[in-house]
């Protein structure tokens, strides 16, 4: 999927004359929480993940600009293993867990966004807002030594975007946003950046946090981590 996305934005740049930005950050993520319980039928039945150790992983963002318009593509992929003893028993998926064993759950989100951006600028300076279409790609793999089980879930969300950019001659500031919140579930992503202008790239160090979640009749799944990340944009 994410070969064809990127192949759509190179087409559209020998096609369209207009400015094209290319941002590659590499991250240091660690787990606020995570937790979920499938069925979703008792609080008894929900298995809450403690470990915290931070995972290096990577984004890759694409901006296309078009006068006061703006296409973006984001590829960002997100997995997790986590390793504890069980507190209690459980049920994951019509498989049953036992308490006091040790038990491996991957966990998968990755993160496909295709968005429109509406640009206000001020000299190189801009405040935007706009629409995303994210491609949810998750997957929570649970095994206790010889029982294991797997869920997976692919589906489209629909995002809001904001953001802002400071430029000066040499320092830049960035805040962005994506999310969208709901009654039976959430979806947000936000960062702040702060860095360096040079002739032909930037470099900047910044924070970001990423969360959400869904809770419906099947299933019960929300999760946020904190990064901090260096992100080189050309």
């Amino acid at each position: 999927m994410t070969n064809y996305i990127v192949l759509f934005f190179v087409l559209i740049s020998f096609t369209a004359r207009a400015k094209i930005d290319y941002k590659l950050s590499y991250l240091s993520s660690t787990t606020s929480y995570n937790y979920f319980s499938l069925p979703n039928n008792n609080e008894q039945n929900r298995f809450d993940i403690n470990e915290t150790s931070s995972v290096s992983n990577y984004r890759l963002f694409i901006e296309k600009y078009f006068s006061s318009w703006s296409l973006t593509l984001l590829y960002a992929p997100l997995k997790i293993d986590y390793s504890q003893l069980s507190d209690k028993n459980f049920s994951f998926n019509e498989t049953n867990f036992s308490a006091g064993i040790d038990t491996n759950i991957k966990y998968k989100f990755n993160s496909y966004r295709l968005g429109y951006r509406k640009n206000y600028f001020n000299g190189k300076s801009r405040f935007y807002w706009g629409a995303l279409l994210k491609i949810r790609d998750a997957e929570i793999c649970v095994s206790q030594q010889s029982v294991s089980n797997c869920y997976d879930n692919i589906g489209p969300v629909p995002l809001l975007n904001l953001g802002a950019e400071l430029y000066g001659d040499l320092f830049y500031s960035k805040f962005n946003i994506d999310g969208l919140f709901s009654s039976r579930g959430s979806a947000y992503d936000a960062n702040v950046e702060t860095g360096i202008n040079f002739n032909t790239f930037s470099l900047g160090l910044g924070f970001r946090i990423l969360g959400g979640g869904a809770d419906n009749e099947k299933l019960v799944n929300f999760a946020q981590f904190q990064s901090w990340y260096l992100g080189i944009t050309l």
